[in-house]
Order: C-alpha cells, then structure tokens, then sequence
C-alpha cells in the first residue's frame, strides 16, 4: 500500500506540521493527547523531510526542524520505547548528514559529527527489544557504524518505513516498561518543575554565548524551586553534549534547600569556524532522596548555546574590542530571530563587520571635517571597499529596485541604508530618524533584517573611543503594530570623522 503524503515538498510539509502545533499548544490538546490530525500531519511532514535524505538531500537543518514539530505533538517517550528510539535515531541521522556535508566542504575536524552519531547510535542499540520493528533495528545497525557516505541514505529510508503509531501506545514497549507498577487508575507522581537561571559576568547567558577557546570560563547557575520538594537531601544537574568532555566540558552542579545558587565552569577545547552551528549543552536534573534518584523536570529554556572568541584570530582583524563587540550583537540578532536563514546572518554579518573596517580606515586615515562628503560619495566608496572582500565581491548589488524606491548597496536580502551628516548624531538619533527607510526596503524583499550605517563629518572635540562603542539595534515601529511575531530590526551603525590630529588634543 502506497502512503499518501499531504504536501510533495518537506519544506512544505514541515511547515504545516509546526503551523498546526502552534495552532494547538500542548495545554489545549487535552488529557489523552493531541489532536489526531496535528499528529499524522507532523509525521508526514517528518517522513517527507527522511525521504528527500533518502533521495540525495542533505538538508539536515530541515529534518531537524520537522522532528521539532513532530515531538510537539505527541507525549515525552520513555527511554526505551520505540518512539524514543525513533526520535533518538533522527536526531542521530542529523549529525550524520552533517558530517557528509562536512566531507563535502572539506570542513576541518569533520569526524565530530560522525563520532557524535556512532555513539548516539550505540547507546540506542543498547536498549533495542525485539519488539522494535525491523527497519529502526537496521536503521541503529548501520548508524553505530557510520564510516561510509551513503549510509545518511540507507538509514534515512529504514527511518521513513518505521511504523510508528499516532499515539504512544504499549504496542512496540518492552514488557517491563509496558506493565508498570501503577495499580487502578492511580495517576503516575508528577515530576518536580524547576527553573534554571545562568548568568556570565552578572548578565543572563545570551543564546549564543561566545566564550574563548582553551580558557576555563566561570558562570552562576542559580535554581529555582518553589517549595523545595519534601524529604530531598540534594539536586543534581549535569549538562549533556553529543561532544566529548575533553572538548566540551561542563562541571556537574549539586544543590541543596540552603544553597541553590552554584558556579557552573565551562571550557571549550579549540576554536570552531563562525560558520558552525553553535556548541549545545542541555541540562538534566535529578532529585536524591537517600539512594533514591527522581528524575526532575526543567521548564524553559533547558540548552546552553556557545560560540568561540578568540580576540587573535576574530574578524575584522587586528580589532579584538570591535570584534567582541560584533559577536555580542550577532548573539543579539540570534536570541530575537532564532529562524533567521544561515544566509541572512551571514550576509548580515559580513557587511556589518565591512562598514566597521571602513569606518576604522576613516578614522586611521583621518577624514577632515571641511572635506566636501555626500552621499555619493560614502556609497561610492563603501560599495568598492566592500566589494574588495572576496567573501562579497560581485554578490553586492547597488541601486536595486525595492518597494517603488532605489536601495543603496544590497548583499542578498540585506538593504544597506547610507546617511551623510555634518551635524553629531546619536545612535539614538539615527534612530528616531533613518530607521523607517530601510525597513520598508527590507520589507519589500521579505526580510526581517536591515541595516543603516550614518557617516558623521562633523567637528570633534573629543577622541573617538572604539568602534564597537558605534553599532546597536533597534525595534522599528511597523504598520502591523507593537509586538509582532516576526519583528522587524535595523542594525545600526555610526561612522565617525572630522578629528583633529591626535597632537591637537594636547594644546
């Protein structure tokens, strides 16, 4: 029998999956679990996302997202059930795919992904039953020992003949784990819910986090639990990763009723490309009671997401203060858009840290205050400093057409708005002012994201400080109104010229 699919493209289908979820939050789907619908929808879209890797795709960012969307809509597996080990697989047969297209690329240190899934794979197969069907105890066989690049394939299409059933049902549950110890209709204990809030350096950990590489880095883990549960001696907290602990290390927390806040050491072995995806640790918790351990449940955000930062080695070069000051805004961008598009941030990025290098080469070359500058002359000039980086070169475009006006130099989907002013401005000001500009040009090719960069000439009486001091973002007003789902943001970014000469500041 041949299985019908809602939607022939997995883009399509995994969308629909997480619009249903949304439409039908956990907290309304009622007592014996979501609606049937939202299920087989997000389980189509899941098997349409298997069967483009079973066709050649290497898309592994969409398969991610459409188990995303599946899990939302059915309950939390047991560990050792089939729909455990189904979701354990996928999210195994993701970081296979990724080290096939870290093969590809020729990325450095390509077996961590590959070393990620054998292990995952191997844990899964430690806990196989006979009950399993037989595709998902084929699909662990050849993931355990993932060495050949057609194997993302071959799991990928075991992954997609699974049968697995809407609901969890004791149908494909070990004996021991489908029975219980419940008697009657005694409801099982309800896990303890607690909240975990990281700080680094006094602030709560940003999404990504950029730490740097080989240094032992110092956080404040802080629990909140309200009451503290009756009879329990301590909490324990381990942070998980698919990395090994030479490489990602995480100390483990122990709390108590009396002390719930801890210091939490975290340390990166080496330094990864901007390009990767950020490093993930996901908190587990236990409760001791004696020789008992109670699992606990975390509400929230329950995954750490880290970053490398090297001040040696980070862009723009030979600009560390600058250049810490980019990665904090980009971690910015990430916590408020987390679905924007690998190519938009690094669009967005690229030109961020090119209108600072021109703004450096300005200031280092000392543009005098009496110079005659306009507006031509900035994207004159800019658009050639720009277009010299080979990571941009002839990908900028200038003068495009967008919403019935002309942009200035667009990488992209990313509008470059250009200001001239003889009067000091603000980034406050360049706010107030200039922002509607290059949302509007923004919104015209569907992107969330814009970017104004305003060249100061006024006369300075003072130094310049660093340029990191000089970029910020900020929420435009939109015609949909306060609070949109899909905010728009303008980074905005002031260039300083008109210094007298460094000797001049001393008379």
């Amino acid at each position: 029998m041949q299985r019908r699919r809602i939607d022939p493209s997995p883009d399509a289908a995994a969308e629909m999956g997480r619009a249903l979820t949304q439409r039908h939050p956990a907290s309304q789907r009622g007592s014996t679990g979501p609606d049937l619908a939202i299920t087989v929808t997000a389980k189509s879209a899941l098997v349409d996302a298997l069967d483009a890797i079973a066709g050649g795709s290497t898309d592994a960012d969409n398969l991610e997202q459409a188990l995303l969307a599946y899990q939302e809509t059915v309950p939390s597996a047991s560990t050792g059930d089939v729909l455990w080990a189904y979701c354990e697989l996928i999210e195994t047969l993701v970081h296979a795919v990724r080290w096939l297209q870290a093969q590809w690329n020729a990325e450095p240190e390509t077996s961590l992904h590959a070393n990620a899934a054998r292990i995952r794979a191997s844990a899964v197969a430690n806990r196989s039953h006979p009950t399993w069907p037989e595709p998902l105890t084929t699909a662990t066989r050849h993931l355990a020992k993932l060495t050949d690049p057609s194997t993302p394939q071959v799991v990928a299409a075991n992954l997609s003949r699974v049968p697995m059933p809407p609901r969890v049902t004791p149908l494909f549950k070990p004996p021991q784990q489908a029975s219980g110890n419940r008697t009657g209709d005694d409801p099982p204990e309800e896990k303890p819910t607690l909240v975990i809030v990281i700080r680094f350096q006094g602030e709560p950990v940003m999404r990504p986090t950029a730490l740097q590489p080989g240094a032992m880095h110092r956080f404040e883990a802080e629990v909140r639990i309200d009451p503290w549960p009756e009879d329990t001696d301590h909490l324990e907290v381990k942070f998980i990763s698919v990395f090994p602990r030479d490489y990602l290390y995480a100390s483990d927390l122990t709390f108590t009723k009396e002390e719930l806040r801890q210091p939490l050491e975290i340390r990166i072995g080496g330094e990864r490309p901007s390009s990767d995806p950020p490093l993930g640790l996901t908190a587990s918790a236990t409760l001791l009671r004696g020789d008992q351990r109670i699992p606990a449940r975390i509400a929230g955000n329950t995954t750490l997401e880290l970053v490398t930062f090297d001040p040696g080695t980070a862009t723009p070069l030979n600009m560390p203060t600058t250049a810490r000051a980019v990665q904090q805004r980009m971690s910015e961008l990430a916590n408020a858009l987390p679905d924007l598009s690998r190519e938009d941030k690094r669009d967005v990025r690229l030109l961020i840290e090119g209108v600072l290098r021109f703004g450096h080469t300005l200031l280092d070359e000392r543009l005098d205050a009496e110079a005659d500058i306009d507006e031509d002359w900035f994207q004159r000039n800019l658009s050639f400093f720009l277009r010299a980086d080979p990571t941009i070169g002839a990908r900028l475009e200038g003068h495009a057409m967008r919403a019935g006006g002309i942009t200035d130099p667009l990488l992209g989907r990313i509008p470059l708005e250009l200001k001239v002013d003889k009067k000091a401005i603000s980034l406050e000001d360049a706010a107030r002012r200039f922002v509607r500009q290059p949302t509007q040009y923004a919104s015209a090719g569907d992107s969330q994201v814009s970017l104004l960069a305003v060249l100061d000439t006024s006369e300075k009486r003072a130094p310049a400080g660093v340029m990191g001091n000089e970029i910020k973002w900020e929420y435009p007003e939109i015609a949909t109104g306060p609070h949109p789902p899909f905010p728009s943001m303008v980074g905005i970014i002031i260039i300083r010229a008109g210094f007298p000469r460094p000797s001049d500041f001393s008379r």
